[in-house]
């Protein structure tokens, strides 16, 4: 068998860099319209059609991962534009376990940061305060909710 020369630390980190931006833009994308969509379904259909808040949130999840289908090829070119390009690697040193490690890191890293930058939206949602959920009349909570005073 041949030996495949291992890449160098600064291919690792350029396979890293190419996979992390384009993920950091998924999750932005992702997060960031799950919790627009998520909380336009919860606020004008989960009232009329008696949507939970966590059904409201799956489909807004629903939503924002077919959009991220459609917007996957943009997110891609910004990408390769910002200089998301993954080194010049033999298909037998892609294939070495360090190179796909490489990848996955670069990959988990950019979608976790995507994904906290695409919580900004919650700084423009309409909060309610804990209390105003506080129930003055205890006898007032249905009984099979399990948070009935009696």
């Amino acid at each position: 068998s041949e030996v495949v020369e291992k890449p160098s630390v600064r291919q690792h980190m350029q396979m890293m860099l190419a996979h992390m931006l384009p993920f950091i833009g998924f999750g932005i994308t992702d997060n960031g319209l799950m919790i627009i969509f998520g909380e336009a379904i919860d606020e004008f259909l989960g009232q009329r059609m008696r949507l939970s808040t966590m059904g409201a949130a799956a489909t807004g999840n629903l939503l924002s991962d077919t959009a991220g289908v459609f917007f996957g090829g943009s997110i891609q070119n910004l990408a390769n534009v910002l200089g998301a390009n993954e080194p010049d690697l033999t298909n037998d040193q892609r294939r070495l376990s360090s190179v796909r490690w490489s990848k996955m890191i670069g990959e988990a890293v950019g979608v976790a940061l995507g994904c906290w930058v695409g919580m900004i939206p919650l700084l423009f949602v309409d909060h309610i305060d804990a209390s105003d959920d506080l129930v003055k009349d205890p006898s007032s909570v249905p009984s099979d909710t399990g948070l009935s005073a009696t």
